[in-house]
């Protein structure tokens, strides 16, 4: 979901918002592990014309199962982007390319197991950093209340599709049990060729003041 207000100017004006969406990806480390999550995304961002600048903020909670694994964690991103609109009647068709400066998927892992008689949870958090990504946005929103001018107060709803992908860079791994006698020593930080894809379908509303 997108709320957004804009401040109206003569020659542009300010807008802010989040959308809600749910995206299916992959992780692809030692094998490929598909998860699902739900996002939410903030945005401030400064309008002119047909074009508009932003910076972004991206949270997105996991839980997800993989080589009988349960895989619990959070997906974290910000950074800036530039989108344009063309507007169609009561309706506005809007594409932007976001890039994320900085981004962190971290998962959680436990496993139970028994060692000569002696039970133990074995846990797992792993922590992926840096390298390069991209997020696209292709969205339509329908007027249903308002005129469309600037000075006017609109209300739109409608729909956004999203293509993110992220090579990271880094891993950081860090080992944990409830027994000491068993914990093995953690990797710690070490480079990696580890990258995410995510399609979303993201749902908006959208305020203009």
């Amino acid at each position: 979901m997108c709320c957004a207000i804009a401040a109206p100017s003569a020659f542009g004006r300010t807008t802010f918002g989040a959308l809600i969406g749910y995206n299916k990806g992959t992780l692809s480390r030692e094998i490929d592990e598909s998860f699902t999550g739900v996002s939410t995304q903030g945005y401030l961002g400064y309008q002119f014309w047909r074009l508009e600048a932003r910076a972004f903020f991206q949270h997105m909670d996991l839980k997800y199962k993989s080589n009988n694994e349960n895989f619990n964690g959070i997906y974290t991103m910000a950074g800036l982007g530039l989108g344009s609109s063309q507007s169609l009647g009561r309706g506005t068709f809007s594409a932007f390319a976001q890039v994320p400066l900085t981004g962190s998927y971290i998962v959680l892992s436990e496993t139970e197991g028994t060692v000569k008689g002696t039970e133990y949870i074995h846990s797992t958090l792993i922590t992926l950093q840096g390298g390069q990504a991209y997020q696209l946005l292709l969205g339509y929103q329908f007027r249903i209340i308002g005129s469309g001018k600037k000075t006017a107060e609109n209300l739109h709803l409608g729909t956004f599709l999203g293509y993110l992908r992220q090579n990271f860079a880094s891993q950081t791994t860090r080992v944990k049990t409830n027994n000491s006698e068993l914990e093995p020593q953690s990797p710690g930080t070490e480079a990696c060729s580890c990258s995410a894809t995510l399609t979303s379908l993201n749902f908006s509303l959208n305020y203009e003041l």
